[in-house]
């Protein structure tokens, strides 16, 4: 893998990261505008420095149950192939890590399939083990064109 630096946080139990180049912003949890019409995991919409960023509870889209909201929960930004933005709700920012090549496994292949497509890679690091998640593939290429109306 071409990456070094992973932005770790977690969702319920889970360590989850994002290779730092996808991220463009983190922020805190702010309420988003519901949206009719959208599949559960999608909370809404936010306005963020004037423009609308659709929002996603990573926890639903992964099939965990979802934590409540509090002051650790954050919104990751990440920017679309599309050009629009996307936030990611999380539960918690734990930090960034400097990765080894040596540390980095590719994913089991029993986990491949459903929405583990969004699994780049394993980082095993200081006894934990964080799934690296590939944010291209979080969303079916459907809910890409969804964004796009979403944020327009």
């Amino acid at each position: 893998m071409a990456f070094n630096q992973i932005i770790i946080f977690k969702v319920q139990n889970s360590l989850l990261g994002l290779d730092i180049r996808d991220v463009n912003e983190i922020i805190r949890y702010q309420p988003p505008s519901e949206v009719p019409d959208v599949p559960d995991y999608w909370e809404g919409i936010i306005n963020l420095r004037s423009s609308v960023i659709a929002i996603a509870n990573l926890a639903k889209r992964l099939k965990l149950s979802c934590s409540e909201v509090n002051d650790h929960t954050k919104i990751i930004v990440v920017k679309l192939s599309s050009g629009q933005s996307l936030g990611l709700v999380v539960d918690e920012v734990v930090g960034i890590y400097n990765a080894k090549e040596e540390e980095i496994e590719e994913v089991p292949k029993y986990l491949k399939g459903n929405s583990s497509g969004c699994y780049k890679c394993v980082l095993k690091n200081e006894n934990r083990l964080v799934i690296v998640l590939d944010y291209t593939n979080i969303l079916s290429e459907k809910e890409h064109k969804k964004i796009k109306e979403i944020a327009a």
